[in-house]
């Protein structure tokens, strides 16, 4: 008897799992169903039964030809597969942009996306969602008040004029310059003395520094694993080679910012009364003395995400965006001339820039926006819908990942001519903006735009008006740049430019 209800108990156990386990499987099979169905509204170039859309990714600018054969079919808004299980839709209207970016919806935590960077950067402002990103928002928006801001402008000429030296010595040479690198350490070397009063030499440990190096791994790794169905999978990535490096370089990173927020925090510990003293707070301080209305601070987990989301952010995205802009700058000496008779009128031969002449220097700007644009950083952003969306008159439903195709968007014939070349008078227009507020969003737009776009802008303006009033840039007719899009806009043959110090 004791038998006999034991196995009808083990029996009704494994049915009710295969019950669950089959609604499960028709629950998955629905909702995918449901996002098939949506995505095959959506044009999109011929792709293969399994693999989707991936061949064409895998090609050497990958997402940038698919991009553009889009673009030159007239598709506002598109499809693109990442195998059969995996259909992504890209917007590149910013009629069709607005609604979704005005809106609140988290960044997808499912692969592909997102998710992808989350052992890196974890729960930070970047990836965070719902009350703890709104909480986070508010305790860090201190830290970027102008009056903060302000008084970055002493680091941004020293850094620069370090980077200047190393642009020197390079003349002396007579050789053509990969700009990326060096102005990866320059920038990385403003955002740790300004965010994180961390006094090293970033910039005399080129080639060394272990930090650089990992944050341009890591962006190599996510571009191939962006390709590779078979590694959305978290436990058969860590188990291939490029997991146990991804991974790795992670470790890296992690130990890196611990070791300055330890630092930073013993210091407290020792002097409490020290932030009293200090005529500004740097982001460090405001991180580890924040408090919300309850009195509750971030842990030292939190800290440590915001820290690396902000140095991810802050460094890498200026130093591809400046390098992007000097090249800019080689390839079109006329505009390179205009920025240059700018600077000598408004510094008046002074190699210090100061904060009041950031709003004169309206052709610098122009310039830099404009090479921003056409060689858009961070290419395309995406959302995961928690509600139906209605985009081109066609419903998305809920938990689909909708992207916002940026680099497309700028390179979009119907809302900016001639799209291809480099005009900074799109941004001399009296206000100095686009018609349409959403035609141009290099730094996002809505609530979940980029708290530091000033910092970076300001940064990027004092660092090139620095360079183009010492050297004149020239192109190497022999080089030809290839865009590649991964977390930034990188290009796969270096960005070299010809530099010769300027007679004075």
């Amino acid at each position: 008897m004791l038998f006999f209800v034991w196995d009808q108990l083990m029996v009704s156990i494994v049915t009710l799992l295969l019950v669950l386990l089959l609604h499960s499987i028709f629950g998955w099979y629905k909702k995918f169903a449901e996002c098939k169905n949506a995505a095959l509204q959506f044009p999109c170039l011929p792709k293969h039964w399994f693999w989707g859309n991936l061949e064409e990714l895998r090609s050497p600018d990958g997402f940038l030809s698919y991009t553009r054969k889009m673009m030159e079919r007239q598709c506002q808004t598109f499809c693109c597969w990442f195998s059969f299980l995996y259909p992504g839709i890209y917007i590149a209207h910013p009629d069709a942009v607005k609604t979704l970016i005005r809106s609140a919806e988290p960044k997808p935590m499912v692969a592909p996306g997102y998710v992808f960077v989350y052992p890196w950067l974890g729960n930070g402002l970047l990836l965070s969602t719902g009350k703890k990103w709104e909480r986070n928002r508010r305790l860090l928006t201190p830290a970027f008040h102008f009056d903060i801001l302000k008084s970055y402008i002493p680091i941004y000429n020293s850094a620069t004029d370090k980077l200047i030296s190393k642009f020197s010595a390079a003349t002396e040479e007579n050789c053509v310059v990969d700009v990326i690198r060096p102005f990866s350490f320059a920038t990385l070397d403003i955002m740790l003395r300004c965010s994180l009063s961390y006094t090293e030499d970033i910039q005399d440990k080129e080639n060394h520094h272990p930090y650089v190096t990992a944050v341009t791994t890591i962006g190599d790794l996510l571009a191939k694993r962006l390709v590779n169905v078979f590694h959305y999978s978290d436990w058969i990535y860590r188990l291939s080679a490029d997991g146990r490096k991804f991974h790795e370089m992670c470790k890296v990173i992690h130990e890196f910012s611990d070791s300055i927020i330890h630092a930073r925090q013993e210091t407290l510990k020792a002097n409490p009364d020290m932030m009293k003293g200090k005529k500004r707070l740097d982001f460090l301080d405001i991180l580890v003395t924040a408090r919300d209305s309850d009195g509750v601070g971030l842990s030292n987990l939190e800290i440590r995400n915001e820290v690396d989301t902000f140095m991810f952010e802050g460094h890498d995205t200026t130093a591809c965006s400046l390098s992007w802009m000097l090249y800019a700058m080689a390839a079109n000496p006329d505009e390179q001339e205009n920025v240059y008779n700018e600077l000598q009128n408004v510094l008046q031969n002074r190699t210090e820039v100061t904060w009041d002449d950031l709003s004169e220097l309206r052709y610098l700007t122009a310039c830099l926006k404009e090479s921003i644009r056409l060689f858009t950083t961070v290419p395309i952003i995406s959302r995961r819908l928690t509600r139906p969306f209605e985009i081109d008159g066609k419903v998305i439903p809920a938990e689909m990942t909708v992207s916002i195709n940026i680099y497309a968007m700028h390179h979009n014939p119907d809302i900016w001519s001639e799209p291809e070349e480099f005009r900074p008078s799109r941004f001399l227009s009296d206000d100095q903006s686009p018609k349409n507020p959403y035609m141009y969003i290099p730094f996002s737009a809505g609530p979940r735009n980029c708290i530091g776009q000033n910092f970076a802008m300001h940064e990027m303006k004092v660092m090139m008006a620095k360079i183009i009033q010492r050297f004149e840039i020239s192109a190497d007719p022999t080089y030809q740049p290839e865009p590649i899009p991964e977390m930034v806009l990188r290009s796969r043959t270096g960005i070299r430019v010809k530099l010769k110090r300027r007679k004075r």
